[in-house]
């Protein structure tokens, strides 16, 4: 189980927002997600159609979903590191790689401030043409081929 070195999500810094670091950074895009994930409950209050309060939730939960799924490759809980970092400090998130929560910008787990940004507001545009398009492709993914012959001439994965 990591260590609670303490802190929390990520933030940001200079012309981006935010506070202490380097311009233009943040504290690994996963941990700067789960910080903003916190400030949804309080947006969420001020809705009133039961729609919108699902779709805040929905937020919420994919914001978080980055940390979760760097945890849960990396072996540990998930969810149990997006617990850990709620409320913490922005410069502290997990790092998978020591398998520790500790102050990533001093550790220099850090992304562009601007590409999180536009990441996170990308996805929210796609979400929202899916949401009110009444059809949407996808490309279907190929299964892969039963295997070809041997080179005794019996089909591959058969045992004699």
């Amino acid at each position: 189980m990591p260590s609670d070195g303490g802190g929390g999500g990520g933030g940001g810094s200079g012309s981006d927002g935010g506070g202490g670091g380097a311009a233009g950074v943040v504290a690994a895009a996963a941990a700067a997600a789960v910080t903003a994930s916190e400030l949804v409950p309080a947006f969420k209050e001020t809705l009133t159609d039961p729609e919108e309060r699902l779709g805040a939730d929905i937020v919420m939960k994919s914001l978080r979903a980055p940390c979760r799924l760097i945890a849960d490759n990396a072996g540990v809980e998930g969810e149990v590191i997006v617990l850990r970092l709620l409320g913490k400090p922005f410069e502290v998130g997990y790092n998978a790689m020591i398998d520790k929560i500790e102050n990533l910008m001093e550790a220099g787990v850090i992304d562009p401030a601007k590409v999180t940004r536009n990441g996170l507001l990308n996805s929210v545009s796609i979400a929202g043409i899916m949401l009110t398009t009444q059809a949407v492709m996808v490309e279907r993914t190929k299964s892969d081929a039963p295997g070809g012959m041997n080179a005794n001439g019996m089909p591959t994965g058969m045992t004699i």
